[in-house]
Formats: C-alpha cells, sequence, structure tokens
C-alpha cells in the first residue's frame, strides 16, 4: 500500500452559491428581513464563530442569495483527500422566531414554523444568534420598527 501527504496551500468551497426564499407561516413572502450564512468545518460543529459568516437582506418575494465562498486553508500537510468538510446554516430571526436550515444543496425556503435542525449545537448557537420571539402586537403596534 502507498500513503503519502504533502503541505500545500488549499483553497477549500466552504459554502456552494445559495438561493432561497423567507417565507412566513402563511407562505407569504418576508421582504426586508436580514439572513445569514454561517459556514463551519462539520469537525467544529456550531461551536464558536464562524469561519465564513456573511448576511444579505430579502428582497421581493422574500428572495435571497449567496454567492460561493471559497477561503485558502493554512500550509499544512495533509492526506490526499482530506476537507474541513464544511457546513451551512441559513438562518433568520423573524418575529416568530428563528428559521433555520442546515444546507445540503443550492436551494433554500426558511420559515419560522419549520423546526430548525435539532442539533443541540445547532439549538445553542440559534439561542445565542437570534432573540426570543416577539409577539404580534409588538411587531405591528405604533412605536416599533414595522408599526411606525
Amino acid at each position: 500500500m502507498l500513503a503519502f501527504t504533502a503541505c500545500i496551500p488549499v483553497r477549500d468551497t466552504w459554502r456552494p452559491a445559495l438561493a432561497g426564499a423567507l417565507l412566513d407561516d402563511r407562505g407569504a413572502p418576508l421582504t426586508g428581513e436580514a439572513i445569514h450564512a454561517c459556514s463551519v468545518s462539520h469537525w467544529q460543529g456550531f461551536t464558536g464563530a464562524c469561519t465564513v459568516d456573511d448576511a444579505t437582506v430579502t428582497g421581493d418575494g422574500g428572495a435571497f442569495a449567496f454567492d460561493a465562498a471559497k477561503r485558502w486553508g493554512h500550509l499544512d500537510c495533509v492526506l490526499p483527500g482530506e476537507a474541513p468538510l464544511p457546513e451551512t446554516l441559513v438562518y433568520a430571526c423573524t418575529p416568530s422566531g428563528p428559521a433555520a436550515q442546515l444546507v445540503n444543496g443550492d436551494r433554500v425556503v426558511l420559515r419560522p414554523s419549520r423546526r430548525p435542525d435539532a442539533r443541540d449545537d445547532v439549538q445553542t448557537f440559534l439561542a445565542g444568534r437570534c432573540p426570543a420571539p416577539r409577539t404580534a402586537s409588538a411587531v405591528t403596534g405604533p412605536g416599533t420598527a414595522r408599526g411606525e
């Protein structure tokens, strides 16, 4: 059996190009909402800072998009085929709670009513990033950002 290692700089794809939509519980699009894409190594999980952390705002129809994210790794000695196995969590902190999905592909539809991934690291990550859900009256009442 022949085995070898190499010390090379590596340019990893941390997130594919993504497009999607943010919808409310009734399926209506939510415009003007912040959408975040946090990419980490599968080995690290969502326990600290994101290796790639991007944000955008939803447009017409609740649409959003992220370009692919590639990053140079440090010079390292790795076995052929070894990689950080990046995974991306796309999330929004909506008035009725977090809408989140671990991405496995390039199309994402986020809805607050869908239960975010049940993994403990994802739940802890979202709890630290998204405040408690706001009530409907607080969101639409006078003097609020949406009710002014």
